[in-house]
């Protein structure tokens, strides 16, 4: 295959608002949103949306202007996000937990006119927006003047090549971009998306990402224009494996989209219960294993797998995996889209040999924001269209066509990295940590510990030679990264490999194993049953052959998703619900076992329900 493969599309899609409000129309006492306790049928949902996007129009939005929405989980998020496309603008998602000075990057970067937040939103946050508007959606002055406002729908914007929302990924220059994403684009996508899945009105749908993961647009918008619920999952939800059975279960869920990493501990969790025949299942955003496909086919009645950047719109590719093996594919392009497989000299590449994927069609983003330069270089002409106006995002990731005419996904030409679903350039984790005054060089890289357990690795080359302090760097980082950049896993070097040339030896960084050789000296073996108990499941998610019991969890290793798989384990070796904060709360094995003992006799845990614990907790999502 020498020719690109394409799938042509018709007129282009209504937006996400009209098909709403379309269906608002017809069946406005229809379920549209649940979340906990509180339901809204489309009726309210248009009416509260629309009340909304009239504010939004008096203070300033409308085609293409910013408007930044940092709110957690929840009835009001959709509403916020909903408001924003009514109006015209394109929404910016801030994560409640994003350090403060990472936020005011973002909020001046994308020129945000104002923002839609609430009390649970850190001041440090709001603060940043220079003087911009801050619209408190649980202010009761906030809520009298959006209740002033007309239930009536705005007046429609105009153009399909405005903006829907921007989305800001890691940046190899040490400071995050922009990727301004056409509301067309958006429109497209979820039109694609109904050939793999299938949502008939009154189904339901689950919404467990976060709205800074742009798979969380699928899951809020596809059932809204297809009549169907989002089930909304608050953030201890989100976290719990089981607690998300229970909903999938207590609402009989249809669809459920997570990154294979995340899919991991949900599969055993659902497995639990048998299969669940109406349940589809979409994963996306780092490669399927076979082992982890094979199981999604047995607790699932449809398991699809997608590829795409955020710079196309979600997902590019998509295929229904039918005999999980080995060997899974990426599928073939959505409709819309055109995918070229070129080599170095940007030449079409035949059938079996690898190729730098090259991405066009509706989906292609309109560029990086405030950067022309970056832009250039990643969003190219289509020198295989006779259109002069059609371009190709040139995405940095390998493939293979098949003879069926799919894609085998080979990997990235570059250092670039994927941890749980997330893009990390080790360029902008590097550049924070040698602004520390203790650091004079650094290396960030992502290791493989285990089937689905992949971790962001330092190795640090400290000014004096002395031994890495991992608590310190970890908050150091923390300060200014979200959660899912700041490494894992800190390894002191007396100096960085260098080949003659002068360039990094990756072969010669040391092997992540030997992150805990100098722990042995502190080494403290279990005391008790209970110790015992809580440090099995601990060697055995963090792929340790010892650990002390007085070890710090997240010293070793230990992340979100890797609690969530202890969290499991527990629950079976103690035969009692185990809460995520336990593992926060209490970091070490003496602790824990402690903690465990003791609630088992009383029946309840005493975790610290805020701070710290919560903004390290928050990664899981």
């Amino acid at each position: 295959m020498t020719t690109p493969s394409v799938r042509t599309a018709g007129a282009c899609p209504p937006a996400r608002h009209e098909a709403i409000r379309q269906q608002a129309r017809q069946y406005p006492d229809r379920l549209a949103l649940v979340c906990g306790a509180q339901r809204l049928n489309y009726g309210e949902l248009e009416a509260r949306a629309n009340q909304l996007a009239n504010l939004l129009i008096d203070r300033g939005a409308g085609p293409d202007v910013p408007v930044a929405v940092c709110l957690p989980p929840g009835v009001d998020l959709v509403i916020s996000l909903l408001a924003v496309i009514k109006a015209g603008g394109c929404y910016v998602p801030l994560d409640p937990q994003i350090p403060a000075d990472r936020a005011t990057f973002i909020l001046d970067d994308a020129g945000v006119v104002l923002m839609i937040a609430d009390s649970r939103v850190p001041g440090t946050i709001t603060s940043g927006t220079s003087g911009r508007p801050v619209i408190r959606l649980d202010s009761d002055a906030d809520r009298e003047v959006i209740s002033s406002y007309a239930t009536s729908h705005p007046v429609d914007p105009v153009g399909e090549d405005r903006l829907g929302y921007i989305l800001y990924t890691s940046g190899s220059t040490g400071v995050p971009k922009g990727v301004a994403v056409l509301e067309s684009a958006v429109a497209n996508l979820l039109r694609a998306v109904t050939r793999f899945v299938s949502l008939q009105p009154g189904d339901a749908a689950l919404f467990t990402s976060a709205a800074t993961f742009d798979i969380s647009t699928v899951e809020i918008f596809l059932p809204l224009m297809s009549g169907g619920h989002v089930v909304i999952a608050t953030r201890d939800q989100a976290r719990t494996p089981n607690e998300l059975v229970r909903l999938i279960d207590q609402h009989e869920v249809c669809l459920a989209q997570a990154t294979p990493s995340a899919w991991r501990s949900l599969a055993e969790a659902l497995a639990q219960g048998g299969r669940r025949d109406r349940l589809q299942v979409v994963t996306g955003g780092e490669s399927l294993p076979g082992d982890l496909a094979a199981r999604l086919c047995e607790v699932a009645g449809r398991v699809v797998n997608g590829y795409g950047p955020t710079e196309t719109t979600i997902y590019s590719t998509m295929t229904e995996i039918t005999r999980p093996g080995n060997d899974i594919t990426i599928g073939r392009p959505i409709d819309g889209t055109q995918i070229y497989l070129v080599d170095q000299h940007d030449r079409l590449v035949p059938v079996g040999v690898p190729g730098e994927i090259l991405i066009g069609g509706r989906g292609v983003a309109r560029g990086y924001l405030n950067l022309p330069g970056t832009t250039a270089e990643r969003f190219i002409d289509n020198p295989f269209s006779p259109d002069d106006s059609a371009v190709l995002y040139r995405s940095g990731d390998l493939a293979r066509w098949r003879p069926d005419g799919s894609l085998h996904f080979l990997g990235r030409i570059d250092n670039q990295m994927k941890v749980r679903g997330y893009r990390i350039e080790p360029g902008e984790v590097e550049s924070r940590l040698n602004a520390h005054p203790d650091v004079v060089a650094s290396v960030v890289r992502a290791r493989e510990f285990g089937p689905g357990d992949k971790r962001l690795m330092a190795f640090v080359v400290t000014a004096d030679g002395a031994p890495t302090d991992t608590a310190r760097l970890r908050d150091w980082c923390a300060k200014s990264l979200p959660e899912y950049m700041v490494p894992a896993i800190y390894l002191s070097l007396p100096e960085l490999p260098l080949t003659r040339s002068g360039k990094l030896d990756e072969q010669s960084l040391p092997d992540p194993t030997q992150v805990c050789d100098d722990r042995a000296a502190d080494h403290v073996e279990p005391r008790n049953a209970a110790e015992r108990a809580v440090a099995r499941t601990w060697r055995r998610a963090l792929w340790l052959d010892e650990v002390s019991i007085h070890d710090n969890f997240f010293d070793l290793g230990g992340d979100s998703l890797i609690a969530i798989q202890v969290l499991l384990q527990l629950q079976r070796e103690f035969v009692m619900d185990v809460p995520i904060r336990a593992i926060f709360g209490f970091p070490t094995i003496a602790e824990l076992a402690a903690e465990l003992v003791k609630a088992r006799s009383t029946g309840r845990f005493e975790v610290p329900s805020s701070g710290p614990v919560d903004a390290v907790a928050e990664a899981s999502r």
